[in-house]
């Protein structure tokens, strides 16, 4: 197996570069001739010159490159200011020909970001001291943050009473009472002022076990009309 470093190339220089010397010393000891080293010797000093030159160019491509970026800043400052100016004067002559004249536009006005979406496949499940867990997914908008979720339930078909409001997508719900037949859970989304429609209702009826536990005996979803 080959002693010379695989990489990087510096390694692999310096590697020849240090043993050529050894070699050259007493070429016929090791089974090579004098012009042998020689040859590798001369290619050595090639590629040296050639890994010094290309470590020159690195720096200064990079020194051009910290010099490009900087004027560009500049130019961007400098012309960011400039056609403020002018989107300002154009705006208070109310002169609606300088916009093409100028090859400017005007700003967007600011518009209304769309409502949260309605939560989706509701699913429930039992945890270890018979609380009801409640999942589902959510897909919003583009650009749509700070979304949280509200949580109705309504108990053996009773009404609808508001329980949280949380930011996450997991409800648990510990305040089931022994002996309830059926809860059903309804999710929306909301953002500030602004709201999804309610999701399906999610229906979970509860089957009774030996000792007082319960299991959920079945689970339906289907569209239900909450007020806001």
């Amino acid at each position: 197996m080959s002693n010379i470093p695989s990489q990087p190339k510096l390694d692999q220089i310096v590697w020849f570069e240090t043993h050529l010397p050894l070699w050259a010393a007493t070429p016929t000891a090791f089974g090579i001739t004098a012009a042998q080293v020689t040859v590798i010797d001369t290619a050595t000093k090639s590629a040296r010159s050639a890994y010094n030159a290309a470590q020159t160019a690195k720096q200064a491509a990079k020194n051009a490159t910290i010099a490009q970026d900087a004027q560009v800043r500049t130019m961007l400052a400098g012309g960011r200011d400039l056609v403020n100016i002018m989107k300002s004067f154009i705006e208070n002559t109310n002169n609606l020909s300088l916009w093409a004249q100028a090859g400017l536009e005007p700003n967007a006005r600011p518009g209304t970001a769309p409502d949260p979406t309605a939560p989706y496949t509701l699913a429930g499940s039992l945890d270890s001291q018979g609380n009801v867990i409640v999942k589902w997914k959510a897909s919003q908008p583009a650009g749509i943050s700070g979304v949280i979720y509200s949580v109705r339930r309504s108990v053996d078909g009773g009404p609808f009473v508001l329980l949280d409001s949380i930011g996450g997508k997991v409800f648990t719900d510990e305040t089931v009472a022994i002996g309830t037949q059926s809860v059903a859970y309804a999710i929306k989304a909301k953002r500030g002022a602004q709201a999804s429609e309610w999701s399906e209702a999610l229906t979970l009826r509860f089957g009774r076990v030996g000792g007082g536990g319960m299991f959920i005996a079945s689970s339906e979803s289907k569209p239900v009309k909450l007020a806001a």
